[in-house]
């Protein structure tokens, strides 16, 4: 892989834009039922999910809180769990193709697979920023261990000239 390839995938910037188009459609979907949270009321009513109002805050919440733990880095594993298992919940209750005639049948089954498809994106956002919190930690006690045997290197040093200054005092005393 060329460097300059390298040092774009390696960088901070490139590691959150990654997180941000993958949650896009999440915290959009939940600022868009939460701006218009009597039309996603009268949606979730239509899926027969009640009661309606109370189903779409806990929508919205497991939409936003999702988004933000993996856009923040806080709990991304989390992140990407819950928003995995709205996919889910959300292919049982308003995609099962599996029970549809067609034409509903194809357009219901291409969202599930699209939902699958997502599913498949946050296992290597998970699996991704395990390894980057490895790889940070190895670093950390690596630098860690550095100081900590320059600390020793000065330490011994510093005893030497003091040890060597008590001989050279006790030689001065006889």
């Amino acid at each position: 892989m060329p460097r300059a390839i390298a040092a774009i995938l390696d960088s901070g910037v490139c590691w959150f834009f990654a997180r941000l188009v993958l949650t896009f459609v999440f915290w959009g979907a939940g600022i868009g039922h939460l701006v218009d949270f009597q039309a996603s009321v009268a949606e979730l009513r239509a899926l027969k999910l009640e009661p309606a109002p109370l189903m779409n805050a806990l929508l919205i919440v497991t939409l936003l809180v999702g988004s933000l733990m993996i856009l923040l880095d806080r709990w991304l594993w989390l992140g990407c769990g819950i928003l995995s298992g709205f996919l889910v919940v959300a292919i049982v209750l308003a995609h099962h193709f599996w029970t549809m005639a067609e034409p509903e049948r194809t357009m219901h089954f291409r969202v599930a697979t699209e939902h699958f498809s997502l599913i498949g994106g946050f296992m290597p956002l998970a699996v991704a920023d395990r390894w980057r919190r490895a790889q940070r930690d190895r670093l950390r006690a690596v630098g860690a261990r550095i100081a900590r045997d320059r600390r020793a290197r000065m330490g011994d040093r510093r005893a030497g000239t003091a040890a060597g200054a008590a001989d050279d005092a006790d030689a001065g005393r006889r």
